[in-house]
């Protein structure tokens, strides 16, 4: 939108020239304006009429509900709570929630009252379905309601007591119930008497103290303290998490180790698979078990730490300066009292350089037992408000807190302990908080394992979900009831959070079956205003950054095969996030955003870039970078076409070969990967031949759009070809077999 198109802003007194400070103040004007255009009306306008989520199925995107469609769907889970019967409804009923769903998206721009009447409808037939639903999460977490006098006294409790709403969340078949109690976030305002509200996603609290501001204030930051301590105990006893992995980091040193271990061993054993997934673990978490773990991890009656609370003032890669907020834990044993001492700690344990750190305070005071109080209050104390009526959680921990995860992880540590002890003796055993994944070569012991968390370990409130459970082996028939896991081959691909596992040669591949039926676009999102080529090109590469993991990329643990298959993929999703973007001539939008000028011309970079260029001055052409890359370009501003700059294009695909080849490299370090004249086991020459590779497939399948990129991208393929040796090129070949990709198919635009 441009200051000329609107007539109010153009009216100049003093004839047709208008002075760059008045061009300027114009501008601002009109911003003004339409912050307040989408921001009180156009918002406003969507909230008074829809209900707007997102879901647990479709990555990012937002889905728009008719207000009195959720309100019925709401009501009733609400109803389902109240009934203090509980019906048993058998299997007939498991599939047929999804008819429901199916009516309950509602499109923005659907305007036809006959659907709405539909999804009515079926709502109103099919009310047990969704009830059955509700009445599992409510059976599982133990509401119990309060009185109109028990809510008075939490009232004028001191401190304040908080009350989480309850949030359902669509999945694809039925609704999920959410309760969330993020004191991290918090209200980042406290206004007097009013109401304290938080408005962050999955997270809306209200205080039941007349003066809520400075005490909620006050315990978010004690519940900040409490996390800073629980983490700070783990990582002085490690052994307290027992086989929790919390993130992809540790799941990959505890592979790694695990698989250079077994190939030590001649020949390598059969090895016997099994996942488990927990039955509503956070629900079912037994509150007083739960209090005595926590209780022998911070010894309330004992210790005493020490808090200093910093902050971190770096400048990034790109000029811009960047504050973190962070908290400190230790004990008088380990305590450094002087700042510079404490620097020298921070730039041997953790990657702190060219960094300004200011201390912002020092507590040498904090004793175990007020944040063991603090502890017991969250957990005995949560109070949910459900429509008019308050309840208290007699069971479990609420989803959605910072101390969650960490609470279910040293809860189950703890069953490990005294349930599975050596169990790794052998074998390995990985959790990812409720994701159980035993690997081990004494089929005895799986079967064992199996058979233990079937039937439940009461004690912690853990069972397992047999129809999430996978195994490698047969099973006797109805050895565990009447529901039996899913049993694969011996030798398979084994699935376990997001990774698929090779039972044989326990090379690691990336599940991309989330993916499946869910729009790239939805998964990846940047700044589209200010220059749009730029932020483009910068989310790419951090999405980049994150693919290429070690688990992987490591030539110790995955063959170069797999290596090749893991680097063809990672590019073919990275051409899917590619094409939503347009520049014009000069790396530019229409309102001056784009590449930076410092950035080297493409054409100086290597001879593939100078072929390339060449070839996309000859031809028009168009290009987009696999599955990201092309949904990036779909969402650039109106009218910047990729034909306006096919250089910045193509610049960025070459640059992507380049920097997954730099990642390699880092991951194996001390390997030589590739020497001069494509020679090596995997050059640079052969990360830009799966490169464009993967491009190739996708962009041709939109050739209207990037016909003036696929030229340039097959001249420079063909001169790859020439400089790879041919056992090289037989490798890359069998990596992007279009059998090995399937996968990608069900990925929308």
């Amino acid at each position: 939108m441009k200051v000329q198109d609107c007539a109010w802003l153009c009216q100049s007194p003093g004839g047709r020239y208008v002075p760059a400070t008045e061009h300027h103040l114009r501008e601002a004007v009109l911003a003004k304006f339409l912050c307040w255009l989408m921001g009180t009306y156009v918002v406003e306008l969507l909230k008074s009429f829809f209900y707007v989520t997102e879901t647990t199925f479709q990555k990012n995107q937002l889905f728009f509900f008719r207000k009195s469609v959720w309100s019925q769907l709401q009501s009733i889970g609400i109803r389902a709570l109240e009934q203090r019967e509980r019906a048993s409804w058998g299997p007939r009923h498991r599939g047929r929630s999804s008819s429901v769903w199916s009516w309950c998206q509602c499109s923005l721009l659907d305007t036809a009252p006959p659907q709405v009447d539909r999804l009515g409808s079926c709502v109103a037939a099919e009310p047990h379905v969704m009830r059955f639903c509700f009445r599992q999460h409510f059976d599982r977490v133990q509401l119990r309601e309060l009185s109109a006098a028990e809510v008075k006294r939490h009232r004028e409790a001191r401190p304040a007591l908080l009350v989480s709403r309850l949030r359902f969340l669509p999945k694809p078949r039925g609704l999920r119930a959410i309760v969330n109690m993020d004191y991290v976030v918090g209200a980042r305002k406290f206004h007097g008497d009013k109401k304290v509200t938080t408005f962050v996603s999955f997270f809306k609290q209200t205080a039941l103290s007349p003066r809520p501001g400075v005490q909620v204030q006050h315990l978010t930051s004690r519940v900040k303290t409490l996390f800073s301590v629980l983490n700070y105990e783990r990582e002085q006893r490690p052994g307290l998490l027992g086989a929790s992995v919390l993130g992809m980091d540790d799941i990959y040193r505890a592979w790694r180790a695990f698989v250079l271990r077994m190939r030590a061993q001649d020949p390598v054993p059969q090895l016997y698979f099994v996942k488990v997934d927990v039955m509503g673990a956070y629900d079912a978490l037994p509150q007083d078990r739960l209090v005595e773990v926590i209780a022998h991890v911070i010894k309330p009656q004992e210790h005493t730490y020490c808090l200093r609370q910093y902050a971190v003032v770096q400048r990034t890669a790109h000029g811009r300066v960047r504050k973190s907020f962070k908290r400190h834990v230790s004990t008088f044993t380990d305590l450094q009292p002087y700042m510079k001492q404490f620097v020298q700690q921070l730039q041997k344990t953790s990657s702190l350089r060219d960094a300004v750190v200011i201390e912002q305070s020092c507590s040498l005071n904090e004793a175990s037992s007020g944040l063991f109080d603090v502890f017991l209050r969250l957990v005995y104390n949560h109070i949910i408000r459900i429509g008019g009526k308050f309840y208290i959680q007699c069971q479990g921990i609420p989803q959605g807190s910072i101390l969650s995860t960490l609470l279910c992880s040293l809860c189950y540590g703890d069953m490990e302990s005294r349930v599975f002890p050596g169990l790794q003796q052998d074998g390995v055993l990985l959790r990812l908080v409720d994701d159980f994944l035993l690997v081990t070569p004494h089929l005895t012991q799986a079967k064992a394992f199996l058979r233990t968390l079937s039937r439940g370990v009461p004690e912690y409130g853990c069972k397992a979900n047999l129809r999430k459970t996978v195994v490698n082996f047969p099973l006797e028939d109805d050895a565990l009831g009447s529901t039996a896991p899913l049993q694969l081959p011996a030798h398979c691909l084994f699935p376990w959070c997001g990774l698929l596992l090779d039972t044989r040669t326990l090379e690691v591949f990336c599940d991309y079956s989330s993916y499946a039926q869910t729009s790239i676009r939805a998964s990846l999102a940047f700044s589209q205003g200010f220059k749009p080529g730029r932020s483009m090109r910068r989310k790419l590469f951090a999405v980049l950054r994150l693919k290429c993991h070690s688990l992987l990329l490591d030539l110790q643990v995955n063959g170069l095969q797999t290596v090749c298959t893991n680097v063809y993929k990672i590019f073919l999703l990275q051409a899917y996030r590619w094409g939503y973007v347009k520049l014009d001539r000069d790396g530019h939008s229409s309102q001056g955003c784009g590449i930076g000028p410092r950035e080297r011309p493409w054409h100086q970079e290597q001879d593939t870039h100078r072929a390339l260029l060449r070839t996309c001055r000859a031809q028009s052409f168009w290009t987009s970078v696999d599955f990201r890359f092309h949904a990036c370009v779909l969402q650039l501003p109106f009218n910047q076409h990729v034909r306006k700059n096919p250089s910045f294009f193509l610049r960025v695909i070459s640059d992507t070969a380049s920097r997954c080849h730099t990642l390699l490299k880092a991951k194996n370090p001390g390997m030589r990967l590739g020497t001069k004249g494509a020679a090596g086991p995997f050059p640079s020459e052969a990360a830009r031949w799966l490169c464009f590779h993967a491009f190739l497939l996708k962009l041709s399948r939109h050739s209207a759009t990037y016909r003036c990129l696929l030229g340039a991208l097959q001249t420079a393929q063909a001169q790859l070809c020439r400089q790879l040796p041919r056992a090289t090129l037989a490798t890359l070949e069998a990596a992007a077999d279009p059998a090995l990709t399937t996968d990608f198919r069900t990925i929308l635009d």
